[in-house]
């Protein structure tokens, strides 16, 4: 069993995909995202899984919080199942934390430090009329996460504004894509977690002026 920990946008997901499209297992693999289904509704589906030995399962199981994780594991190692698990998460500081015995899991962990040669990439690809300095910057701001460089190049080529003029904020408004309003909102929703807020919340949020 693998667990693979990252922060957002490294690319954790593209890596299991990119690994399990050249390889010639042949396990019946099976894609879970914790962000789109409560946990209660995961853990049930997997047991379904560990309950049936007849053939080889394979869970990648993305977005899995801790919490999660260690349920699945129990549950796997009490109904003696061969099922590997793949489980993905954006808190990289679990693997120095709270980790399972060498026995029982592999863990891996993507750090950004490793990706600055593909974001220098990425902005080179994405970002040609780009000047020397406001590539730097963008590396600078993306800190080794490519999905950063992507938006941050993409959201920038297609503003008005000057590059040289915007300040960070300003530049964490282009990577979002949203103006100072949304900005607000995006901040009070980010004090909790995976919130799935409609537009009629999102209204009285912002006439209320919550922050």
């Amino acid at each position: 069993d693998i667990r693979l920990l990252g922060l957002s946008g490294v690319g954790k997901t593209r890596v299991i995909y990119e690994a399990l499209k050249k390889s010639t297992l042949t396990t019946n693999t099976f894609y879970y995202d914790c962000n789109k289904k409560d946990d209660l509704k995961m853990r049930s589906v997997a047991n379904l899984f560990f309950e049936d030995n007849r053939f080889n399962y394979m869970l990648i199981i993305d977005n899995c919080s801790l919490a999660l994780f260690r349920q699945l594991m129990h549950d796997k190692i009490e109904n003696k199942s061969n099922c590997k698990i793949i489980s993905i998460n954006n808190n990289p500081e679990e693997i120095y934390e709270d980790k399972l015995p060498p026995e029982e899991c592999d863990y891996l962990l993507i750090e950004t430090k490793e990706l600055e040669d593909i974001v220098i990439q990425i902005i080179e690809k994405n970002g040609k009329t780009l000047t020397d300095p406001e590539k730097k910057r963008i590396l600078d701001f993306a800190d080794g996460i490519p999905l950063m460089a992507v938006l941050l190049c993409k959201n920038i080529l297609n503003s008005d504004e000057t590059f040289g003029y915007l300040s960070d904020k300003d530049l964490l408004n282009k990577l979002l894509n949203v103006e100072d309003e949304q900005d607000t909102i995006l901040e009070t929703l980010s004090l909790f977690k995976y919130l799935h807020y409609d537009n009629q919340a999102c209204k009285v949020i912002k006439s209320n002026s919550i922050t």
